[in-house]
């Protein structure tokens, strides 16, 4: 009765080109292991004490072809097992595709889902390390950006299994770019973790120059801001008093706008182009105009500035001391609006 069929306990994938190939079998039954095919073939034979079998590629030990060793080629490769007992009855052989990977996972990009442009404090931002093959991630790796004074620290969010890696970064407040890049090729690190492909063999991490084909920078165009626009809004003719804010002029001088710009007088709307024609139209009184500016990041900074409008001249003034006097530096006297001020 011959053996029953050999098994397979080995890996059909692997990292190694000297790989070791075991399995079980028939107790005390010769072992006969054929790797490869056609002239690029190599066998040992070994038994399988106690019902287990071994063999290591990168040995003789019980190699029956020649060469000390044998080498196995990326790709996939047959294997190919018959046990023998002692009365020369050999078994049906059992088989296996051996397919050796030893090329590990390269980067070969780094990208963001996220559509050109400028992004404010507390915007998430996924950013895609993505490999040359799916990969395996344990614990979690970081990838540490240019932000400014303070670099930001990213960390592994999610993709393993795919050739894809996100991590995610949430715009903190002081953070700067003018085109968000990481900070060096050594940029992604493992932290502990570990990237790996199927076979096990360890990712490169080394990243593109930053700036240069393939990083961040070159693949998106995102602007990092987080300052607030500050726009100014004064009196172009504080007139009477200088700094009291009580004028007989309405004109207002702007700064130049820092993105989109909406002002109000007095709690309604007044296109920029329509702004003089308001003010020149305003009755005495106290009167608030804000303006308020929001950028491409949607960042938003505002002023405002209350003044007092007084475009009516004061009534005649009385002269109330006598017309006659006998002092040669007499006092003169009398009433005026209340405030003003009288030249005599």
């Amino acid at each position: 009765t011959a053996p029953a069929v050999p098994v397979i306990t080995s890996g059909a994938l692997t990292n190694s080109a000297t790989p070791v190939i075991s399995g079980t079998a028939e107790v005390g039954s010769t072992v006969a292991v054929t790797l490869g095919s056609g002239p690029n073939t190599a066998t040992w034979t070994v038994t399988a004490t106690n019902g287990t079998w071994s063999v290591n590629t990168a040995s003789s030990t019980g190699k029956t072809t020649t060469g000390t060793g044998y080498t196995v080629a990326n790709g996939s490769n047959s294997v190919s097992v018959v046990a023998t007992d002692a009365a020369a009855n050999a078994s049906v052989a059992a088989t296996q595709t051996l397919v050796v990977n030893t090329t590990a996972p390269v980067v070969s990009g780094v990208s963001s889902p996220l559509a050109n442009g400028s992004y404010k404090a507390g915007t998430v931002i996924d950013i895609g390390v993505v490999f040359s093959g799916p990969v395996l991630v344990t614990g979690t790796p970081q990838l540490t950006l240019e932000t400014g004074t303070t670099d930001r620290v990213v960390s592994y969010s999610s993709g393993s299994g795919s050739n894809t890696l996100v991590f995610k970064y949430v715009v903190q407040p002081g953070d700067t770019s003018a085109d968000l890049d990481y900070v060096l090729t050594t940029a992604l690190s493992l932290s502990g973790g570990t990237i790996k492909d199927v076979a096990g063999n360890d990712a490169v991490l080394t990243l593109a120059t930053p700036g240069a084909s393939g990083s961040l920078g070159a693949s998106k165009a995102l602007v990092i801001d987080t300052t607030a626009p500050a726009p100014t809004v004064a009196l172009s003719s504080d007139t009477g008093t200088n700094g009291d804010r009580v004028t007989g002029s309405a004109g207002l001088t702007l700064n130049a706008v820092d993105g989109t710009r909406v002002i109000t007088v007095d709690g309604s709307v007044v296109g920029a182009a329509d702004l003089a024609t308001a003010t020149a139209a305003l009755s005495d009184g106290s009167h608030t105009v804000v303006v308020t500016d929001t950028d491409a990041a949607g960042n938003v900074g505002s002023a405002s500035l209350t003044f007092t409008l007084d475009k009516t001249a004061p009534a005649v003034p009385v002269i109330t001391s006598g017309a006659l006097t006998n002092s040669a530096t007499p006092v003169i006297s009398g009433t005026a609006e209340v405030g003003s001020t009288v030249a005599v």
